[in-house]
């Protein structure tokens, strides 16, 4: 499946080989198409800024009008990326710098043949951070093997997550009541 940045979701049908595979797949891209925009908006994806230094201008002054009107998602964002980040060196620790950096080859170059490709392709950015953590496994297993000194990263980017849907509601004019559904 793929979101393009322009909040288009599109399923290939030949991708799940099973109800729970196509299921998955779905939640993933689903992940994406909610939270793209307000990645993108806050600086969560530096890919937006690659090629044309005219439009990376552009975008870059967007990401900086959006960091200054919604400063509490901002840092929400700036969370997640910490935690990315801290996942990732961690994988780099574990695996070695030369197999890292032939393993980041092949997912810059989306050849995703093991499972460790996999994993690190969810750590690439926080776009693929955030819809990986609902549906991959093997990035849970992950981020539980990695000791934090402010709680388990599990519950940091759930806590992040969380605290980001607060911002945007509170952005949006709803008080979000203790207990709700939201």
């Amino acid at each position: 499946g793929q979101v393009g940045f322009d909040n288009k979701l599109s399923l290939n049908r030949t991708m799940g080989t099973s109800a729970v595979s196509a299921a998955t797949t779905f939640v993933h891209e689903a992940m994406h198409l909610k939270l793209q925009n307000m990645v993108l908006a806050a600086g969560g994806d530096s890919r937006i800024l690659e090629g044309n230094p005219q439009t990376a201008k552009y975008f870059s002054a967007l990401i900086e009008s959006y960091r200054k009107k919604f400063p509490e998602t901002a840092k929400h964002v700036d969370e997640l990326e910490r935690i990315r980040y801290e996942a990732l060196n961690a994988l780099r620790v574990s695996l070695g710098d030369e197999t890292f950096n032939r393993i980041k080859q092949d997912v810059d170059n989306k050849k995703l043949t093991s499972n460790t490709h996999s994993l690190m392709y969810s750590l690439s950015n926080v776009q693929e951070l955030t819809a990986h953590i609902t549906t991959e496994p093997l990035l849970m297993q992950h981020l539980n093997g990695i000791e934090s000194s402010k709680g388990t990263l599990l519950s940091r980017v759930w806590q992040a997550f969380m605290d980001m849907i607060d911002a945007i509601s509170r952005s949006a004019g709803i008080k979000v009541n203790n207990n709700s559904l939201l």
